[in-house]
């Protein structure tokens, strides 16, 4: 039987790699929103970093919005995108 914690880092994995999936294939808001539980996941383990591996991946995914393409960012999508990454550091 897996350990809870073992279960827990396995979904991890899944959220993360389905929130690259999702931004690659012109899906961005689910994209966030797979990086957003991600994120919300690893807070619930306590894994500061795997925290910081769900910051720096959500954070890339606000500051790009697009699959794959220029999109202009404002303020507040640049803000969003650096505080996430910052919380890698």
């Amino acid at each position: 039987m897996m350990h809870r914690d073992g279960y827990s880092r396995m979904v991890y994995g899944v959220l993360v790699q389905m929130a690259q999936v999702l931004r690659i294939t012109g899906d961005p808001d689910g994209a966030i929103t797979a990086g957003q539980q991600a994120l919300a996941l690893t807070a619930a383990l306590g894994d500061s970093a795997l925290q910081g591996q769900a910051s720096y991946t959500l954070g890339s995914l606000e500051q790009s919005g697009q699959p794959c393409v220029y999109k202009p960012c404002n303020a507040a999508d640049i803000r969003t995108a650096v505080q996430q990454i910052l919380q890698t550091v």
